[in-house]
């Protein structure tokens, strides 16, 4: 999987909402696995209240990465994405590509908020059959954290 990391569009973005989530100690990591799957992001400021988050897996074509046009267009959902999501209290973490979709991580104090916030970015984007998002109500530490599938399409 490739990931994206947070690029300028998103950083002015963060800007005009007022810095939020800018706490000026964002990294970017990037990591290659033995399975060829390379990702690469912006380490997410800690925030209080960031227990709960939204993964979206957004099928594309193939088994791959997808084509270069529905990678650009994941990229511009993300600049949409990262707004919306800021506007709900959370925050955008980018991406990972590969397998035949791109999963898009996004955490924030509601997990329905950050599902509400994804709707509205997905609006314009040609969301494919089986695509879905996972909404966790509670951190990524607890096994015990309810977790729920909803579709996309």
């Amino acid at each position: 999987m490739v990931r994206r990391p947070v690029g300028m569009s998103m950083v002015l973005a963060l800007l005009l909402l007022g810095g939020a989530g800018c706490g000026g100690d964002e990294t970017t990591a990037t990591e290659s696995t033995g399975s060829g799957i390379a990702t690469s992001a912006a380490a997410p400021a800690q925030a209080s209240g960031s227990e709960q988050s939204l993964t979206a897996h957004l099928r594309l074509s193939g088994s791959g990465f997808g084509t270069t046009a529905e990678r650009e267009a994941v990229y511009a959902l993300e600049d949409r994405l990262l707004v919306a999501v800021a506007k709900a209290g959370g925050e955008f973490d980018g991406n990972e590509f590969g397998g035949g979709e791109a999963v898009l991580y996004a955490y924030g104090p509601d997990a329905d908020a950050l599902d509400r916030a994804l709707r509205v970015a997905l609006r314009g984007y040609a969301v494919s059959a089986g695509s879905y998002a996972i909404k966790r109500y509670g951190p990524v530490e607890d096994p015990d954290a309810r977790e729920l599938r909803v579709a996309l399409k």
